[in-house]
């Protein structure tokens, strides 16, 4: 069902809460699905075991997970340190993490290898010069800030570009990606599970 379709028909709903303080009794039944994209490198390990935790609880039997996080350590910056992560995972430590928990891994792969390591010096560049100041703040207001930064190219370009970047010029990195889905230099994990 699409989104707009579920809404007209009020069966689509949003919760804006605190996910550990969120009250399970509040929820719909069990969830299908849960998608969490670049959450858990914000949470310390405590936090993370209690997510893993909250999910298995409100998650059907059979229900899947999606998960991105980032990845390979090799690659921590400082866009790591000013957005409030905690840490990168590689593949071991999702097959590890999920399968501790009681989930299948039906899919990991690695995602944006080998056009986001190229990139990478300029990124860590382009965000230390943008927002160095966001060190001195806690892991808590640097998470809060990481998902509305305004970084000219990296996060914000002109419309000029889009003659460079669009799906026609991006397709052969496409394919370039999906032919290294396997390497442990990705900078980002694609974790699909199912639980148990």
């Amino acid at each position: 069902m699409l989104n707009c379709v579920a809404i007209q028909k009020s069966k689509f709903s949003v919760v804006n809460q605190d996910f550990f303080t969120l009250s399970i009794d509040c929820l719909p039944p069990k969830f299908d699905l849960i998608i969490s994209c670049m959450v858990l490198e914000h949470l310390n390990e405590a936090d993370e075991y209690t997510y893993f935790q909250l999910i298995k609880k409100i998650l059907k039997p059979q229900g899947k997970i999606i998960l991105l996080v980032p990845s390979c350590p090799d690659y921590w910056g400082c866009e790591d340190e000013v957005a409030g992560h905690y840490r990168r995972y590689t593949f071991k430590d999702i097959r590890c993490k999920l399968s501790s928990f009681g989930f299948t891994i039906n899919d990991l792969a690695g995602l944006t290898y080998p056009v986001s390591n190229i990139l990478y010096p300029i990124s860590e560049l382009l965000v230390s010069q943008a927002e160095s100041k966001l060190k001195s703040q806690t892991m808590f207001e640097r998470t809060k800030k990481s998902g509305n930064r305004n970084v000219f190219l990296k996060t914000n370009f002109p419309n000029i570009l889009r003659l460079l970047l669009n799906d026609f010029t991006m397709y052969p990195f496409h394919i370039l990606q999906k032919c290294n889905k396997k390497n442990s230099k990705s900078l980002v994990i694609y974790a699909e599970a199912t639980f148990k």
